[in-house]
C-alpha cells in the first residue's frame, strides 16, 4: 500500500510540475503557482524536490523584496468579491437559460 502511494504521489506530483511548466511562457502568473504545486507534492517523497522547492521560495521572496511590492488586502479582497459576484451572475445566466429552454 506505501508503494502504491508513493507512486501516486510521484505521478500527480510529475504531472502538475509538467503542467506548470508548460503554462510557464503562456501570459498571466498561470504557470509559476502550478509548478510550485507540484514541486511541494512531490517534495513530500522526494529530497530533491524538497531543495528545489526551498531555492524556488527564497528567490521568489529575494523577488519580492527587491521590487518593493506591497501587498494591499483591501484590494485582494475586492478582487475576489468581484470574481465572486461574476460567478455568481454567470451561473445565473447559465442556469436561466437552461432552465428556460
Amino acid at each position: 500500500m506505501k508503494v502504491i502511494k508513493w507512486w501516486a504521489t510521484i505521478i500527480v506530483g510529475g504531472l502538475i510540475l509538467a503542467t506548470g511548466l508548460l503554462l510557464m511562457p503562456l501570459p498571466g502568473p498561470g504557470g509559476t503557482p502550478v509548478a510550485l504545486l507540484g514541486l511541494a507534492i512531490l517534495s513530500s517523497e522526494l529530497p530533491w524536490a524538497k531543495r528545489l522547492l526551498e531555492r524556488m521560495k527564497q528567490r521568489l521572496q529575494l523577488a519580492r523584496a527587491q521590487s518593493g511590492a506591497r501587498t494591499f488586502p483591501g484590494v485582494r479582497m475586492l478582487a475576489v468579491l468581484g470574481g465572486l459576484i461574476t460567478l455568481w451572475i454567470v451561473g445565473g445566466i447559465v442556469v436561466w437559460r437552461v432552465w428556460a429552454f
